[in-house]
């Protein structure tokens, strides 16, 4: 099967919006850490990044 970088990539976001809604920001940008192309999510991983700090 391969590796669907697009899932992956959502999996991580949705990780990172659940640590802030808990007031983790620090589990939040280690999420974030994980994405290594943002894509088309580009703009929501910047405003996540943004939440965090």
């Amino acid at each position: 099967m391969p590796f669907n970088t697009e899932k992956r990539r959502q999996k991580q976001l949705l990780a990172a919006e659940g640590y802030l809604s808990l007031g983790m920001p620090d589990h939040a940008l280690q999420a974030l850490k994980q994405v290594s192309d943002p894509g088309h999510s580009a703009y929501k991983c910047l405003l996540l990044r943004g939440d965090a700090r």
